[in-house]
């Protein structure tokens, strides 16, 4: 799930959160009505077409700058931004919605989830033009139904002062966490409630594919604190700007640049290291909803957001890497932000034959 700036490290907002859903609508100019007709049609005299209202579900860490979408609106396309829940909430709502969806266009399922909706025939069959889109990503994806927009990565994250200051070596892998060192430092999230949290359990399943379930035991035993979601975990953290006292969480490789972009009194370092081992990849999703209303202009709402215009607002709004492989690293990335050497990076069939498996072996042990 990516990072909201204005959810970001040091705030109370949440990646992944269970809220209702609310209605922003996006863009100045609109005539748009129930009945309007799709982009490019002509009214019965002749005249411009229409506007088409466009709406696009999005999880909650939904941000964008302010006009982004205004070339479609020079197309006849206004697009109505509807926020509703983390990724899994996202899947669940379109595969129980899918006769009569909600929204024409879903962006922010990631790979964690996705395969339950395509699994449910959830999506429509479309053609995108994919011509810069990263190799990586498109690697066994069903791209005639949905198209990676973004990246990021999960990885445990640390308060490099908390350990200078007491002297103590900061872990340098997963594996660190059970060793008696760092017993009572950690927090994570509940794997069944928060996108992060379900990141870093398949990232320990890969990594110790028969022994993660002792490792699991072992964390346990170490007093790791568990708590529901991303919000409360860096509340937790004692670099996350509300006097938490736990010097390691389970976090996104971007937090760095996070944390210097919004530090109060500015700083041009970071407080933040992340670990480079165990770094789960996040890849980001769109598609045009099977029975859209609009599913013409829906599919240019998709291919606008692998347009260079929309990916270059990404990773200072979301905090998460472009799919567009056209796409600058913004600065504040390349100086602060980790990438990973050897990220998990599982396909969205593994993961569904595997997730609730897991989720219920995780269940017993963590949470019994």
């Amino acid at each position: 799930m990516t990072m909201n700036p204005r959810q970001g490290p040091g705030t109370r907002a949440r990646i992944g959160s269970m809220s209702m859903c609310f209605l922003v609508v996006v863009g100045l100019v609109g005539c748009s009505t129930d009945d309007a007709r799709p982009a490019g049609e002509a009214g019965d005299s002749g005249g411009p077409a229409a506007t088409v209202t466009v709406r696009l579900l999005a999880h909650d860490s939904w941000a964008a700058s302010d006009g982004i979408f205004d070339p479609l609106l020079e197309q006849g396309i206004d697009v109505e931004v509807i926020t509703g829940g983390d990724a899994g909430s996202l899947a669940n709502s379109i595969v129980l919605d899918r006769e009569n969806p909600q929204a024409d266009v879903v962006y922010g399922v990631d790979n964690t989830f996705v395969g339950r909706a395509l699994e449910n025939d959830a999506f429509a069959v479309r053609e995108y033009d994919l011509t810069n889109v990263v190799p990586e990503l498109l690697a066994e994806v069903d791209t005639e139904r949905i198209v990676p927009i973004d990246y990021g990565d999960v990885c445990v994250n640390f308060d490099e002062a908390w350990f200078a200051e007491r002297e103590i070596s900061p872990p340098t892998s997963i594996d660190d966490l059970i060793d008696s060192t760092y017993s009572g430092l950690t927090v994570v999230q509940d794997a069944n409630l928060s996108s992060p949290g379900l990141a870093f359990l398949l990232a320990t399943t890969e990594r110790n594919p028969t022994g993660w379930e002792q490792w699991w035991s072992a964390f346990v035993s170490n007093d790791a604190l568990v708590v529901p979601d991303w919000t409360t975990a860096w509340a937790e953290f004692s670099a996350g700007g509300d006097d938490g006292a736990r010097p390691i969480v389970v976090s996104y490789a971007s937090s760095p640049p996070v944390d210097v972009l919004y530090s109060d009194p500015p700083r041009d370092t970071t407080r933040i290291g992340v670990v480079d081992d165990g770094c789960f990849r996040q890849i980001e999703y769109a598609g045009v909803l099977r029975n859209a209303r609009h599913d013409d202009a829906a599919a240019d709402v998709v291919q606008f957001l692998l347009s260079e215009r929309f990916q270059t607002d990404i990773p200072l709004n979301m905090f998460v890497w472009p799919s567009n492989r056209l796409v600058p690293e913004p600065d504040l990335f390349a100086r602060f932000a980790l990438h990973p050497s050897d990220p998990i990076v599982l396909t969205s069939a593994a993961i569904e034959e595997r997730r609730d498996r897991v989720l219920e072996a995780w269940t017993d042990i963590v949470l019994s």
